[in-house]
């Protein structure tokens, strides 16, 4: 425990909390900020110095403007410290369905890496793309070597909820945009985000969705990324048969979801729209016991995972996985490509020689990894991204929205999906936009709210920045959000607003405009929505992040062709999020997966 940490954390649990914070906050929140990267420490440090003390008592002043990003950076750390205490979450009413633990082989290590390694192929990240592609060239029988920036975290029992935060999301999720303005959470080990998400599974031209949608894989082709149809929907109903991907049964739903699908303004079309589609989400969980726990890794073992269904069997094929693993740079040969990185933590130097590489890091890491290289045209650009919009609904009786599936119910209306979400006590507590004694009622009332979303793709106009005589900074994400993807969702939110209110909703919480307080009627909701054309009020946060190496076969537009070649190379290949031309609107998982499958399969052939 650094002594800078525990002051750090004492002042900020004094600025928000007063005296009142739970006994075991103070050593948690130390626990989380000395497990940060140093860039993101210093910044935690620095609000703490801005931000006084109050002692003995909570703190009930909302911040002037010019301390309201400190502010809001130091409640969420207070918060969610505060509210993964056992005894304050049992105080609420949250008792989540008590988890087991499994403890299965570790995958992989950072132990006897020789400083030269060689291989036919090298894969970079062990995501949702990564694990797909190992397994499919691992099968051929030739030497596979997957590198992978984070470790194997094998989840069990009932998660802490700030100890997950700081060891699995990437810079403890406090990942931030350029100019502050976006939160982007991405997960940073083996299985990647797919180990801590909500399992959704769509995909473009899904039959459930709405018709106003269309096929967003048609659009690419005509922007000169063509994949091919038949192609795309063996590879996807391939990786539906492996994970088990099947729609949610009724016993995994509850109340929330029951609000979000019966009828009201929620399923009211748009005049220009042609229709909506309503029903209940198809996923990869397996016999789902609705904990709500599924950001912070299943804790009861539900989730037919990328690691169990891909990777354990490709290991038993001879893949070798390296965890800690950070890849500094590519550096082409005449025939193949060095992998050059640095493996555990104490960074030992390591370079792999292979024949085919392929770049899987999602779409920040792969597009910062190829800057660095300096390989490649047009990278890091056309960044893009979905966005997502909350609604919280103080109900006048108990929804126990944490005891059901968080994500499970839909509406969408081709523009924009609407999505029944929940969460824990502490990530409630940071999204709750209020401070002091009115967040306290609203926490006092954890029971009683509801909670959907709005889900919205950005333009592609955003891009990711790396400089090649730095391969240890972080990577900084330009998002390139305009006054059209700040008000995109506008639509969605009057139609939720109206829809809970209509169901006898007390008040309302927009955690997206962090000082809008509450609002009780359409007018009050009117006047929180005119917070959306200020840039400077809005908080957006995106899970999804995608593009950066757009692909087109034409590279003076695309970084890789339709194959997933890097333009301008034989031996680099890009599968991934970031190869997306544009945003999908939607849960990106099984497309990426599909996609996979499609380059992993191929790659597979030219080995055989």
């Amino acid at each position: 425990m650094s002594v800078g940490s525990a002051m750090a954390a004492r002042r900020i649990l004094g600025a928000v909390l007063g005296g009142d914070a739970a006994p075991s906050a103070h050593a948690r929140l130390t626990a989380y900020l000395d497990s940060l990267p140093a860039h993101r420490r210093r910044e935690a440090l620095a609000t703490s110095i801005l931000l006084a003390p109050v002692p003995g008592a909570r703190n009930d002043r909302v911040p002037s403007r010019i301390l309201r990003r400190p502010s809001h950076l130091a409640r969420t750390l207070a918060y969610v410290a505060h509210y993964s205490d056992e005894d304050c979450r049992r105080s609420l009413g949250y008792s989540p369905t008590p988890g087991w633990t499994r403890r299965g082989p570790d995958l992989g290590n950072d132990v006897d890496v020789p400083p030269a390694l060689r291989a036919d192929a090298c894969v970079i990240g062990a995501g949702a793309a990564g694990t797909i592609i190992a397994h499919h060239l691992a099968s051929t029988g030739r030497s596979v070597i997957l590198l992978e920036e984070g470790i194997h975290r094998q989840f069990g029992s009932d998660p802490d909820e700030m100890e997950v935060l700081g060891s699995v999301y990437r810079d403890g999720a406090l990942q931030l945009s350029r100019d502050k303005g976006l939160s982007v959470l991405q997960a940073c080990g083996l299985g990647g985000s797919t180990m801590v998400n909500n399992g959704i599974c769509t995909y473009p031209g899904d039959p459930a969705l709405s018709a106003a949608r269309g096929n967003m894989l048609l659009r690419w082709r005509t922007g000169g990324a063509v994949i091919d149809l038949r192609e795309f929907d063996r590879s996807r109903r391939e990786v539906e048969d492996q994970l088990s991907v099947h729609e949610l049964p009724s016993s995994a739903l509850g109340r929330n979801a029951e609000l979000l699908l019966a009828p009201g303004p929620a399923h009211e079309a748009d005049a220009r729209a042609q229709g909506t589609a309503a029903g209940i989400f198809r996923t990869n969980l397996v016999d789902c016991l609705g904990c709500g726990l599924c950001n912070y890794g299943c804790p009861h073992g539900r989730r037919a995972s990328v690691v169990d269904r891909y990777l354990l069997n490709a290991v038993g094929h001879g893949l070798r996985v390296i965890t800690r693993a950070r890849v500094r740079s590519l550096e082409p040969l005449p025939r193949g490509v060095a992998v050059h990185a640095t493996v555990g933590p104490d960074m030992r130097s390591c370079t792999v020689t292979a024949s085919t590489t392929v770049v899987a890091a999602g779409a920040i890491s792969s597009s910062a990894l190829l800057r660095r290289s300096q390989i490649g045209g047009n990278v890091g650009t056309h960044l893009s991204h979905n966005l997502s919009f909350p609604v919280l609904a103080r109900m006048p009786y108990p929804v126990r929205a944490h005891a059901e599936v968080p994500m499970s119910a839909y509406v969408d209306h081709g523009t924009h999906i609407l999505e029944s979400v929940f969460f824990p006590p502490a990530a409630l507590a940071a999204l709750l936009p209020e401070w002091g004694k009115a967040h306290r009622e609203s926490m006092d009332a954890y029971d009683h709210f509801a909670g959907a979303a709005v889900l919205t793709a950005s333009q592609a106009t955003g891009r990711v920045l790396a400089s090649p005589r730095r391969r240890d900074a972080v990577p900084s994400v330009l998002p390139g959000l305009g006054r059209v993807d700040r008000t995109k969702p506008r639509q969605g939110l009057r139609q939720l607003a109206r829809h809970f209110l209509n169901q006898g909703a007390e008040y309302l919480l927009f955690p997206t405009l962090p000082w809008s307080g509450r609002a009780r009627s359409m007018p009050e909701v009117e006047q929180v929505l005119a917070q959306l054309d200020t840039a400077a009020a809005v908080s957006l946060s995106t899970a999804h992040p995608q593009g950066g190496n757009p692909m087109n076969d034409d590279p003076r537009r695309g970084v890789v062709d339709s194959a997933f070649r890097l333009h301008g190379s034989s031996s680099i290949y890009v599968c991934d999020a970031s190869v997306f031309p544009t945003a999908l609107g939607l849960n990106p998982q099984l497309t990426v997966m599909a996609l996979a499958d499609i380059c992993g399969n191929n790659l597979a052939e030219r080995y055989v």
